[in-house]
């Protein structure tokens, strides 16, 4: 992963879901693309100092049910520690835009800049966010892989 990135589907099914209504759109915005596999690429901002924190930049929505399902999630980050875990700025209808952490996950290194996040479970905030109705705190979501050079600092774009 050149420069790094976080590659998350967020949650697969959710996303084919999306993919499938008839006024059903996913959008990527702020250097966020998708991946052919259906995931998309968060590049690398900045590390912390301790590298227990870890930035991304760019912007996922979805859309569908006429803005029944309206959700936009951005500026993900991942936090490296005794529970590892990810969050972002969630934007929902009628609710304040905030960072939330949205996931819990456990974390392999698969290189000495690149890690595996495994049994990536949402929050209750998270649940919230995928559409309370349908989803659970603890439910799994999609594993992700993340990346951040030795710099501590991405591509300047």
């Amino acid at each position: 992963m050149t420069g790094g990135a976080l590659v998350w589907g967020v949650k697969t099914s959710l996303m084919r879901y999306v993919r499938a209504l008839a006024d059903g759109s996913i959008q990527v915005t702020d250097g966020a693309e998708s991946a052919e596999s259906g995931a998309f690429r968060f590049p690398f901002v900045e590390a912390s100092e301790d590298r227990r924190l870890l930035q991304y930049r760019g912007g996922l929505h979805w859309y569908g049910h006429s803005g029944l399902m309206d959700v936009t999630l951005s500026s993900p980050w991942v936090t490296l520690g005794a529970t590892p875990s990810i969050s972002m700025v969630v934007a929902l209808p009628d609710m304040p835009t905030e960072r939330l952490t949205i996931a819990h996950m456990e974390v392999a290194a698969i290189a000495d800049d690149a890690w595996a996040g495994s049994r990536v479970r949402l929050t209750a905030d998270g649940a919230l966010t995928l559409g309370a109705l349908q989803y659970s705190e603890y439910q799994q979501v999609d594993d992700l892989d993340f990346s951040a050079p030795a710099s501590g600092r991405g591509n300047a774009e």
